[in-house]
């Protein structure tokens, strides 16, 4: 998972891409926290004004979990913070 910010005059974008197209973008535990931190970055962060959510590769958006990192997977299912990204405010 990779992310950059954007500047733009109208405000500033969070772009989040799913960079695993070998596996038709399916996400495994590390690839969850990173998703994870970047949501959660973008909550926190009142001079985001949009993220954007897009995958590398042209074969798959996100073919979803990935079956060959349930274990790490399961890990973070356990115990982590889910990273609630809804704000309240002006659309």
């Amino acid at each position: 998972v990779l992310a950059a910010i954007h500047e733009r005059p109208s405000g500033r974008i969070l772009e989040i891409a799913l960079n695993r197209p070998h596996v038709h973008n399916a996400v495994n535990g590390e690839s969850a926290d990173l998703l994870a931190s970047y949501w959660r970055q973008f909550r926190d962060d009142d001079s985001l004004n949009v993220a954007i959510l897009r995958a590398e590769g042209t074969e798959a958006f996100c073919a979803g979990a990935d079956l060959k990192a349930l274990e790490s997977l399961a890990r973070i299912s356990e115990g982590s913070d889910s990273p609630d990204v809804c704000r309240e405010g002006p659309m």
